[in-house]
């Protein structure tokens, strides 16, 4: 199984904004003072959650704030918060440079993708469109299996030590009953594992295909935008 680039592979199948565009005028939309709240808390939870996985400079992430502006949040106060968010992650990057598993499992990411198992950060928001999108790139690069973590897994570590799930499957199967799929699953779980503690992480995980992977405690700090 020829390697392929993980920054590619992930590329096509994670949710990524595109580049910053203009908006030519405010809407004509007014919020209560309860609204806008609504909206501003809304726009850093998804601040947090895009800037904890991001590989990309603040700049590319300026339709979060045309978004807003388009439901009535006016856009220099989108932008303002983005900011915060932003920086507030570097902060934190900062405080915990001695104390973060990122790097740990952002190596063992790029290890599974040199083997043929396709590892993706933060695909899809839940488990469903996660497997789907998965299976669809693991299907275009001819991985044998996958393991990724969704935007709701990313919301459990952004503030603090929690627990990361990672869930994974064979992207194709050769078996017909549920059990040998199952088994199949179970292969590359054991990848999964294996990639992990290479790394110095501790896994837990009962061996079941239905399963999935978890890193207690996990401590996530990258540098946002930090390749």
């Amino acid at each position: 199984m020829p390697a392929w680039d993980s920054s590619t592979a992930s590329a096509s199948a994670r949710t990524r904004p595109p580049p910053a565009r203009q908006v030519a005028q405010e809407p004509a939309v007014e919020l209560s003072p309860d609204e806008l709240a609504e909206h501003e808390s809304a726009l850093r939870g998804s601040a947090r959650v895009t800037f904890a996985t991001t590989r990309m400079p603040m700049v590319q992430h300026d339709d979060l704030a045309t978004d807003a502006a388009a439901e009535g949040l006016p856009l220099e106060r989108a932008r303002e918060i983005l900011r915060e968010e932003w920086d507030r992650r570097v902060q934190l990057a900062q405080e915990h440079r001695d104390d973060d598993d990122s790097g740990a499992v952002r190596r063992a990411f790029v290890a599974l993708n040199a083997e043929g198992v396709l590892a993706v950060e933060a695909l899809g928001y839940d488990n469903d469109e996660g497997h789907e999108l998965a299976t669809e790139e693991a299907g275009d690069v001819g991985a044998e299996g996958y393991v990724f973590f969704h935007a709701q897994d990313v919301e459990r570590v952004v503030d603090g030590p929690g627990t990361l799930h990672l869930r994974y499957a064979a992207a194709r199967y050769t078996a017909t009953s549920a059990a040998d799929k199952y088994a199949e699953d179970e292969a590359v779980g054991r990848r999964v594992v294996a990639a992990l503690e290479d790394e110095g992480l501790a896994p837990t995980w009962d061996g079941s295909g239905a399963s999935t992977i978890t890193l207690e405690r996990l401590r996530w700090y990258p540098v946002p935008g930090d390749a």
